[in-house]
This record gives structure tokens, sequence and C-alpha cells, in this order.
């Protein structure tokens, strides 16, 4: 009897410890994150490098705007290379348009001066073109807007007058019928109006 007691309390003692341990076994282990795990920096990198590249693009346009407008000097130049050529012309039209009426082809010096003459008048319209072009591609300072745009449209007025399509080729006195004393009277009304705009540049030369 003694020895069955015993042999059943040996039993519920090892089936207590036995469903003890079952919980234990049976529950999952969370993982814990150890010291050593790899995790996203969140540092802010994305949003930095988009103000980053935002102030990039914002230093760009400042420089392109930068270089987009001429100094004065730039579109001064412009003008410098070509006025005392245009300024002899425009003192010289009337006197010129004296010659193309009374030249003489037998008389050399006659022949000679208006030759030379129309030879700088034809010449005058492509230089005109030419730096009504280049004022174009350059963007003025505001200060200097209203000078420019008077310019180009007086510039573009002189060249518009196609003297070598109605008088003929330079270095040749020109043919004066009635259609080319016409476009010479143009021409001369152009340089008057011109003169007044060329006088303006005066302080950027």
């Amino acid at each position: 009897m003694k020895r069955t007691i015993a042999a059943l309390a040996v039993l519920l003692a090892t089936a207590g410890c036995s469903g003890a341990e079952t919980p234990s076994s049976a529950t999952p282990t969370p993982v814990v994150a150890t010291d050593n795990a790899v995790e996203p920096e969140t540092t802010g990198t994305a949003n930095d490098g988009g103000d980053a590249a935002e102030e990039g693009h914002e230093e760009a346009r400042t420089e392109e705007t930068a270089e987009e407008t001429a100094t004065p000097q730039q579109l001064a130049s412009i003008i410098a290379g070509e006025q005392e050529d245009w300024q002899g012309v425009i003192d010289e039209a009337g006197t010129c348009r004296l010659r193309y009426v009374r030249y003489d082809e037998d008389d050399v010096l006659s022949s000679m001066e208006a030759r030379l003459c129309y030879t700088e008048e034809v010449t005058m319209g492509i230089t005109a073109s030419n730096a009504a072009r280049d004022l174009k591609e350059l963007m003025p300072p505001t200060s200097m807007n209203d000078l420019v745009e008077e310019t180009v449209e007086a510039l573009e007025r002189i060249a518009s007058v196609d003297l070598e399509e109605w008088c003929g080729p330079p270095f040749d006195p020109p043919a004066m019928s009635d259609e080319c004393a016409a476009k010479m009277g143009s021409r001369y009304s152009a340089y008057q109006s011109f003169e007044n705009t060329l006088a303006k540049w005066g302080p950027y030369l």
C-alpha cells in the first residue's frame, strides 16, 4: 500500500512538472531586436536631396539670367564698331544725291565720287541689318530697353530700303530711275531719323 501511494506521488509530481513546462514550450518566443540589427536610417536624406536640387535649380536660373542680360558696354560695342561710318554716310547723304544727279561719266572725279557715295550707302544697309540682328540677340538691362528697341527699329528701317534692287550694284553710280530716286528719298528720311537715335548712344560710347 505504501509503495502504491509512493508511486502515485511520483507520478503526480512528474505530471505536474511536465504540465508546467508545456505552456513555456508552446508559447512562441518573441523576436527581440538586438543592438546589431540593421535598421533603415531616417536622417531625412531624401528631403535634403530635394532641397539641394531645388537650390541648384534656383542658382542655375540666377546664373542664366545674369548671363543673358547684356552689359551696356556689350551693347554699345555693336554701335561703336559702325558709328563713324554711319555718321559719315548720314552727313554726306544730301551731297551724294546731288552727285548722283550731276555726275558725268566722262569726268573721272565726278564718276568716282558718285560711285564712292553709292557704295557706302549700300554698305550701310548691310551693316545696319547686321547690327539690328546682333542687338536683338542680346537682352539689354531694363534701363536700356527703350533705346535698344528704338535703335533696332531705326536700323531695320534703313536696311529695308534695298538700294541694290532698285538702283543697281555697288561700285557703279546708281541708275537714277524714278523708282531709284524714290528709294533714295526713303533712305534719306531713314538716315535723318536714325541720326537722332545714334546721338542717344553718346553716353555709352
